[in-house]
């Protein structure tokens, strides 16, 4: 499994992407619609065009400000649903 992991972040470093890791993500700031970057918990600044989100929607929803209104309204109709892989 860690083999994949390695692959994934080496490839995805390999084609510009940034990943930071041991850190907590405050807010995703963005501006006109536009995702600027992250600001984490300890106050710096990660400059991004793009973010991936891997957690929750309800989660997700807390890091982004109050013009995701409309995101809001989808994400409160969402119904869990609880999976598992067989391995």
């Amino acid at each position: 499994r860690q083999t994949l992991v390695n692959a994934l972040r080496e490839r995805a470093e390999h084609a510009g992407a940034q990943i930071v890791t041991n850190c907590t993500v405050a807010m995703i700031e963005r501006d006109a619609g536009q995702v600027e970057g992250v600001r984490l918990r300890d106050g710096r600044h990660v400059p991004a065009n793009v973010v991936v989100i891997a957690t929750s929607p309800h989660a997700a929803l807390k890091l982004l400000d109050d013009a995701a209104a409309p995101l809001r309204a989808v994400v409160d109709r969402l119904v869990p649903a609880h999976l598992a892989c067989l391995d």
